[in-house]
């Protein structure tokens, strides 16, 4: 049943070709202990006419007896984060973003919604591949490189967060979601709900209600096989984290470049709050209080190199007043 003088929920689920896996995904809306007012679904794809198949049929009058209204809106194809945008800004309470892979347990957005309280900008459950969980995430930012989701493992409890993943309810309207990614919209759930802890708002994730993840190896974000999509959207997102404050650093060289480095650390640290240091031996920053991640997770999307800079520079001065100038501090 839907909430009676509160909140409005919209429940907005974005496909492309997953016809056959979007029934289970409105199923588990239909079966929800608590009922969203409205389900929109977005078809990024052939534009089917789903009334004119028997399960979807069957479907749409479940709906319509759970009193959830429904609309099937044929989108432009831009990706689904465009039309999640215009779920947001659809003019309801709060947003369940849901994607068309996926299956919830009754329970999830009575749940969810129990935890949206003043103060609190969005919420998500667990997100678990069937027999694929994995433990050791914290959702804080500067692990993002280099730690499973939080989400990814269930029943480890409730926690506060700096971002969400896949499937959560937020307050719409807040903040945007970003529309400068490419069509796989890769971070497009990290941008948006960091955006709203930006804001002032807590995230929460509850792991012990539980959407099951029927990862579709084609449809949706992986219609696109194209790995230069994937390298513009971590572009995009590099972008974010520095607008939002992170320095990232890469240090892919050996053991005596991270002690000539650490020269200049002191003052790179003066001039910013936030550190993200992708290095080889993490060893030698100990004593320092930064971040420091295994240089593997951060190449890809700060590809720099001291090295690289020199030969440009025509450099022929110390490796330690390269990294000053590299890195525009003074000794």
């Amino acid at each position: 049943m839907a909430i009676k003088g509160g909140p409005t929920i919209l429940c907005s689920i974005s496909t492309k070709d997953r016809y056959d896996i979007l029934p289970l995904a409105i199923q588990s809306v239909c079966s929800q202990t608590l009922t969203p007012d409205k389900l929109v679904i977005f078809d990024d794809g052939a534009h089917k006419d789903i009334r004119e198949t028997d399960t979807y049929s069957y479907l749409l009058k479940l709906l319509d007896k759970k009193k959830i209204l429904w609309e099937v809106v044929f989108s432009n194809g831009k990706g689904q984060h465009h039309n999640h945008q215009l779920a947001n800004r659809m003019g309801f309470d709060l947003v369940w973003r849901l994607d068309d892979d996926e299956f919830a347990e009754h329970d999830v957005l009575e749940t969810l919604y129990s935890h949206m309280k003043e103060g609190v900008g969005a919420v998500a459950p667990a997100v678990i591949m069937p027999g694929g969980e994995y433990k050791g995430g914290t959702n804080k930012l500067e692990d993002i490189f280099h730690t499973p989701n939080l989400q990814w493992a269930s029943n480890q409890g409730v926690f506060e967060v700096e971002h969400l993943y896949s499937s959560f309810l937020y307050r719409a309207g807040v903040v945007d979601f970003c529309t400068e990614l490419s069509p796989v919209a890769h971070r497009e759930e990290t941008i948006f709900s960091y955006e709203l802890f930006r804001k002032g708002y807590k995230l929460i994730v509850d792991t012990d209600v539980v959407i099951y993840h029927y990862r579709q190896k084609t449809g949706g974000i992986r219609s696109h096989n194209n790995e230069w999509l994937y390298e513009h959207d971590e572009g995009v997102f590099k972008k974010r984290l520095i607008e939002w404050g992170y320095k990232l650093i890469t240090l892919n060289c050996g053991l005596g470049d991270h002690f000539a480095f650490s020269n200049v650390l002191p003052k790179i640290i003066e001039n910013n709050d936030k550190i993200i240091l992708g290095c080889c031996y993490p060893e030698v920053f100990e004593d320092y209080k930064i971040k420091t991640i295994p240089v593997g997770a951060i190449e890809k999307v700060n590809p720099e190199s001291v090295y690289a800079w020199m030969t440009l520079n025509k450099w022929n001065k110390s490796i330690v007043e390269a990294y000053s100038k590299m890195y525009g501090v003074e000794l």
